[in-house]
């Protein structure tokens, strides 16, 4: 008797023995696949949040697939005539002001005197000139033209600048300009970009500039700034801050809204071209290119994302620089 209680209480250990392996791998198999489910749900999670990032940023790229209806809205907010910034004057004026912008005080405007190193008795031809605000800075014994498609602009700028000589032009028609006056410099900050027919606007010039005459185009880089079709993006798994472009070999014409959450709005339009186009009008209008710099932001952010966007700002220019002279 005494026996058969043993090998009964050693069964009953064994059994339970059995039973504790066995739901310790039941519960080491839960661990596992609950971790496999959490992998999973976090790795969608995340590629959920890139797409939605990479549409945001892309919102104004998405805009050109629209349906028709949207299309048919648009339309009513273009105006394909005029390219000028006549109607866009006041908000531009209230964006870039007497001084400029951030970026035209301290990265454009230094660098674009530089480029001219204009002497005494120099004289200068400011291709859409706007509202003055490179006139501020050309020294007092240095002959200035401003010419301006937008005549809103121009009485700003004769109202800030009384010492200097602005005038009505459309640089994509022949010009009427005095013909015994030839002026050793021009210039085009940020201008030539929203004129439709960039290849007449330097043929035009042309005329009025001295031999060996210096020309400094300022452009926003036409490689990582197109409007609509640049945009900037996170690769997760990278860590990097990246510009993403979805289109530079053709030309485009792109319509800027100054108010795009509203239905009606003012236009001004921005004309793409790739490099060798840019460089191929300058050729065929009789310039040489002398040089050519890029200009980054010297901006500095703080915060998480600092470390990424900042070296971003280092790798992608906002501007470009070219030197050229008659040839």
């Amino acid at each position: 008797m005494y026996q058969f209680i043993v090998i009964l209480v050693k069964k009953q250990q064994t059994l339970k023995t059995v039973r504790a392996r066995a739901l310790a791998r039941a519960l080491a198999l839960a661990r596992a696949r609950a971790r496999k489910f959490f992998r999973l749900t976090l790795i969608l999670f995340i590629k959920g949040l890139l797409q939605f990032k990479a549409m945001k940023n892309d919102k104004d790229s998405s805009r050109q697939n629209r349906d028709p209806s949207r299309q048919k809205q648009d339309s009513t907010r273009q105006n394909n005539k005029d390219t000028s910034w006549q109607k866009v004057g006041q908000w531009y004026d209230s964006i870039v002001g007497d001084q400029g912008s951030y970026y035209h005080q301290q990265i454009i405007l230094p660098h674009v005197m530089k480029l001219l190193d204009m002497q005494s008795g120099a004289s200068l031809l400011d291709l859409g000139c706007g509202q003055g605000v490179l006139a501020g800075r050309i020294p007092k014994d240095v002959g200035y033209l401003g010419l301006d498609a937008a005549k809103s602009l121009l009485a700003k700028a004769k109202a800030r600048h009384k010492g200097r000589s602005f005038q009505f032009a459309d640089l994509t028609k022949p010009l009427v300009l005095p013909s015994h006056r030839l002026f050793t410099h021009a210039c085009c900050i940020l201008a030539l970009q929203n004129m439709a027919e960039p290849d007449k606007v330097l043929a035009n010039i042309k005329p009025y500039l001295a031999p060996n005459a210096k020309l400094v185009l300022v452009l926003n880089h036409p490689c990582f700034r197109i409007p609509r079709q640049s945009s900037w993006g996170f690769d997760e798994a990278a860590k990097l801050q990246y510009r993403r472009v979805n289109s530079y070999m053709s030309p485009q014409k792109i319509p800027i809204f100054t108010n795009p959450g509203q239905e009606t709005s003012e236009t001004t339009y921005s004309f793409h071209h790739p490099l060798s186009a840019i460089f191929g009008f300058l050729k065929n209008s009789g310039f040489l290119v002398q040089g050519v710099e890029e200009w980054c932001s010297d901006k500095v952010s703080e915060g998480k994302a600092a470390r990424w966007e900042n070296r971003a700002r280092k790798e992608f220019p906002l501007f470009m620089g070219i030197t050229c002279v008659v040839s």
